[in-house]
Order: C-alpha cells, then sequence, then structure tokens
C-alpha cells in the first residue's frame, strides 16, 4: 500500500501562472513549486512540533486536557519519539531487580505442572493463583490495590526480537498500539494487568531501536523533495527515511508532470488523501499570494 500525489490539471494551471508571473520556465516553475509542496506535505504529515499540536487543539478547543508547558517546546522529533515510548510502555511494561534464572526455574515448573513455592520469584513479586491460573504480583498502591501479570506474560528473560513481535502483533495499520479487548482482570483488591512484563533494561533498548523509525512517515515525501532540488541530509531523522517513497517527473518546454509516492507504514493508515489534498489547498493559496505580489512589483516599476 502507498500514498501517491499527483499534480492535477487545476494545480498544473496554478504553476503555470506562476511561471508568467515571475518570469521563469515551465520546467523551473514545476521544480520549485513542486519542491515546495513537497515541504508542505512533509510539513503537514505526523509527527508535529509541540507547538502545532497546541495550534491544533486551540483550534478544537480541546486544551482542556493539556498541562501547560508539557508539549509546547518540544520537536517533533521529541514528539514522535516520546509517542513511540508510551505505545510501547502501554503494552510492555519494565521492571528492575529481574532473576532470569529464577524465572527460567518457574516456567519449566508450570509446565511440568509442579507445585510452586510463593517466594520462587521473590526479586520480582509473589506468586498467586488468579482465576486457577498462576500470576505475578508485581506490586501495590497507597490504596491498597495489588496489581500482577499472568504468568504467561511475565517473561524478564525476553530478547529484542520477542518485544518487535509482540509490538508489531498489537499495531493497527497506522502504526499505533491498540489495547483493545485487552481489558485488565479485577479480583477482589487484585487488578491482573494484561500486558508483557520483562527488564527495563531491554524494553530501553527495544524503545531506543524503534525510536529510530521516527521520522518514517515524512520521509515518504522527502525523495520527492530531494529529486525536485531540496537540501536534506540523508543522515537526518527525516532524510534517512527517503527510501520509503519516490518521486517521477517529466519536464517539457510547456508540459510537465510530478507524481510523488510514500510508502510508509502511515500511508496504509487512511490519513494520506486528507494530507495531500489539505497541502495542494495550502501550496495553491501560497503560490496565489506570491502571484499578487510579482504583479504588484511588477505593476510598480511599470508606473
Amino acid at each position: 500500500m502507498s500514498a501517491t500525489a499527483t499534480i492535477d490539471p487545476s494545480f498544473s494551471r496554478k504553476f503555470g501562472e506562476w511561471a508568467a508571473a515571475a518570469g521563469k520556465s515551465i520546467p523551473e516553475a514545476f521544480k520549485m513549486q513542486g519542491r515546495l509542496f513537497c515541504h508542505e506535505l512533509i510539513q503537514r504529515t505526523p509527527p508535529f512540533s509541540g507547538k502545532a499540536i497546541v495550534r491544533m487543539l486551540e483550534a478544537k478547543g480541546a486544551m482542556a486536557g493539556l498541562r501547560d508547558g508539557e508539549i509546547e517546546d518540544m520537536t517533533a522529533r521529541q514528539v514522535g519519539a516520546r509517542r513511540v515510548e508510551k505505545d510501547i510502555r502501554r503494552i510492555i511494561y519494565g521492571m528492575n531487580g529481574a532473576n532470569p534464572n529464577q524465572a527460567a526455574q518457574v516456567y519449566k515448573g508450570q509446565n511440568r505442572n509442579v507445585t510452586y513455592s510463593r517466594e520462587a520469584i521473590s526479586d520480582w513479586g509473589v506468586l498467586q493463583n488468579c482465576q486457577g491460573k498462576p500470576a505475578v504480583r508485581i506490586f501495590a498502591n497507597k490504596g491498597g490495590t495489588v496489581y500482577g501479570v499472568d504468568l504467561v506474560n511475565f517473561k524478564p528473560e525476553a530478547t529484542i526480537e520477542q518485544l518487535v513481535a509482540h509490538h508489531t502483533a498489537q499495531r493497527t495499520k497506522r502504526g499505533r498500539v491498540t489495547t483493545a479487548g485487552s481489558k485488565d482482570t479485577v479480583v477482589g483488591r487484585w487488578r491482573w494487568l494484561n500486558i508483557f512484563i520483562t527488564k527495563d533494561s531491554t524494553v530501553k533498548s527495544f524503545i531506543k531501536k524503534k525510536i529510530r523509525s521516527v521520522g518514517n512517515a515524512k520521509g515518504g515525501w522527502a525523495a520527492g523533495f530531494k529529486k525536485l532540488g531540496g537540501k536534506m541530509s540523508s543522515n537526518g531523522w527525516v532524510g534517512r527515511h527517503s527510501a520509503a517513497g519516490n518521486c517521477t517527473a517529466t519536464f517539457g518546454d510547456y508540459n510537465a508532470s510530478i507524481q510523488i509516492v510514500n510508502r510508509s507504514r502511515w500511508a496504509t493508515g487512511g490519513d494520506p488523501d486528507r494530507i495531500i489534498a489539505k497541502s495542494m489547498q495550502g501550496r495553491g493559496r501560497a503560490i496565489e499570494k506570491d502571484i499578487e505580489r510579482l504583479l504588484k512589483e511588477k505593476w510598480g516599476k511599470a508606473q
């Protein structure tokens, strides 16, 4: 799946009108305005900067749940990185003080139907039974609610590959984590969490790995931006993902065409059509204002 932005006839006419007003050839106009259009696509594709998010929330009247200064000063990359970490920690919980060998013995015991010792996993918590199944009681809050996890989701020895598989299985087409159907089980004062538990050091390593993917959605438009003359570092957080897209462009003396394709995971999620339309509208308005400015400058000189 991919998202394709094609410069349609009405948009092309604006390019031609701008070329006439600016004294540029059709190829020059298409390269320049096409590059600015790609930049518009990149800017309108998530993640957004904190300031942009605040503006959008203010426009929707949805600022009530946002703490002052919580996000406003964050860059788009920082916002994306924070979202990645929050999504992962919704379904994978990291703890310290694990004893992998002890945990492995508990797993083997479960398979052999042996009797458990409540202290067998004391480095993590206490072994309990919940609805006839073994579970690990992790901690309790000040209100007396005890939190735990089913033993099948208790994996202190988990590898990065296992976390990748678990995370991938929980993601939607848009790349966000879903917790649908994963409600906690409440038994008296005990709340058994339907999450994956492992070493916090492993979770942190996994988060660091996944943060490298931040910018992939924007990067799907970067190939077009660079092909049309835009300057962007191939090592930057957006530029390194330019392989997630491609651009075809043909230029003649009196006609031209440009097609930008975004092949990132985000492009399959339903937002691209809206982003492309908004980007065309935004660039179209900018072209009209620039034509007006150019004509005023020339008219003033003619006077």
